[in-house]
């Protein structure tokens, strides 16, 4: 079933309707039909369907859609490179033909933008050793360093940014409090550095000695931060942790929770520990995936609640209600529970798969 929706309708779908080939890039907007509701573009949703499109020529080179895979990837990274092109931060949104409308003060545009490079690279890489690559995409192949290159530049600015917030348009203060940490800086660090590490060991058979250092510390970190913020007691990972590195439960920020947050660092730690083995760190993955979907499934009407407090309370300052259900924590729910199930085969993780499934 599960293939069957990705390849006879979803990818054909988006395929179909939110390629611009215009002025590149993806309309994201559309509605239940396809017609475009809205012509900005986002570059979290821009990279990742360059990213999406690229990772599945990578993985099903011999499929007869691969080709067009491929192309649909080069008109993403046309629009791409316009945005990277423009001096100063990557803005949130773009209008359709690329100029800056929203800035989030965030660095996480970057971490999306890194995937799509560096995935785009292994592609091309892919598709030139076969000797098929589209005539669409012979400049692009050409030019492929420019895209790891990319990626590797986009890595630092991030890690530089998570450092020092004044350099995406931040004051220095965070909701963390000085110092302090957030998950996301957990999620982002583990993802990029297992990118690299997979892509450029399959495409060049192994990792540069900078590159290499650059994994380490960050895998080194991600293993650190996520120790920081998991409650061993409740078995899940809170968001925000402050300087002194202890949970703090005395403040909104410090009780903010987030359950696909929370499940999506499970499965990166259950990753890194294949590179970089730690069984405790492991454990904790594997706890925190249960306790995570135990604390934030709605057991009245089914599904995984956004955003909640750790302890009950109103939540503050929420984008999203807290009984406000999201597609994205179901599908990295689906995932860890897969990756959970086939590294213990505890009938716990599959039953859990079930059942987001069938919510889904």
């Amino acid at each position: 079933q599960w293939e069957e929706d990705l390849f006879d309708r979803v990818l054909p779908f988006w395929i179909k309707h939110s390629v611009d080939q215009e002025h590149g890039g993806y309309f994201t907007c559309l509605d239940r039909d396809g017609s475009v509701y809205h012509t900005d573009k986002y570059s979290w949703l821009q990279g990742r369907q360059v990213y999406m499109f690229s990772h599945l020529y990578s993985e099903l080179p011999d499929r007869p859609e691969a080709k067009e895979w491929l192309v649909t990837a080069a008109v993403g990274m046309k629009f791409l490179k316009k945005i990277m092109a423009q001096e100063g931060l990557l803005f949130f949104s773009y209008s359709q033909d690329g100029r800056a409308q929203h800035l989030q003060r965030k660095p996480y545009g970057n971490v999306f933008l890194l995937h799509a490079n560096l995935e785009y690279y292994r592609a091309l890489s892919i598709a030139g050793v076969a000797k098929v690559v589209p005539e669409e995409c012979q400049e692009d192949y050409a030019n492929r360093a420019t895209f790891r290159a990319g990626a590797i530049r986009l890595f630092k600015e991030f890690r530089s940014m998570v450092a020092d917030p004044t350099l995406c348009g931040r004051p220095k203060v965070e909701s963390a409090g000085p110092g302090g940490t957030r998950l996301g800086e957990v999620m982002c660090t583990a993802a990029v550095a297992l990118h690299f590490e997979q892509t450029l060991t399959a495409v060049e058979g192994s990792l540069d000695a900078a590159q290499a250092a650059e994994n380490k510390a960050a895998f080194q970190d991600a293993l650190k931060l996520a120790r920081l913020h998991y409650d061993k007691e409740r078995r899940v990972f809170v968001e925000n942790v402050p300087a002194s590195g202890v949970i703090d439960y005395s403040t909104p920020d410090g009780r903010f929770f987030n359950p696909g947050h929370s499940v999506e660092v499970a499965w990166f730690l259950l990753r890194v520990v294949e590179v970089v083995p730690d069984s405790e760190a492991e454990g904790i993955a594997l706890k925190a995936l249960l306790g995570s979907l135990e604390a934030g499934w709605d057991t009245e009407h089914g599904g995984i609640f956004y955003m909640q407090d750790i302890l009950g309370k109103p939540l503050l300052d929420a984008t999203v209600v807290s009984e406000g259900k999201l597609w994205w924590p179901h599908t990295e729910a689906i995932y860890a529970c897969m990756l959970a199930f086939a590294r213990t085969k505890d009938q716990a993780y599959l039953d859990w798969l079930g059942k987001g499934h069938d919510y889904s």
